[in-house]
């Protein structure tokens, strides 16, 4: 993803560009400084259990690869 579509908005649209899938809840994209912090609740589809993963990505990563590490959240900010 480019820098500027880290918004809740714009991970909303990569992950469920549809707006059919119900699974994925962008909870908050915050920037601090060069990084950006991305919470998603994930719900299986029958909506009895879910997780919360924090992603988390440098904005402008010097060995431009971009990566984003995930890890699961105990809650969902």
């Amino acid at each position: 993803m480019y820098t500027e579509d880290l918004t809740r908005a714009g991970v909303r649209k990569v992950l469920n560009p549809t707006g059919r899938q119900r699974t994925y809840d962008v909870r908050s994209a915050t920037r601090e400084g060069d990084t950006v912090t991305v919470s998603v609740l994930i719900t299986d589809l029958s909506a009895k259990a879910a997780r919360c993963y924090r992603f988390t990505r440098p904005v402008h990563d010097v060995s431009g690869t971009n990566s984003a590490t995930a890890v699961p959240a105990t809650s969902c900010e």
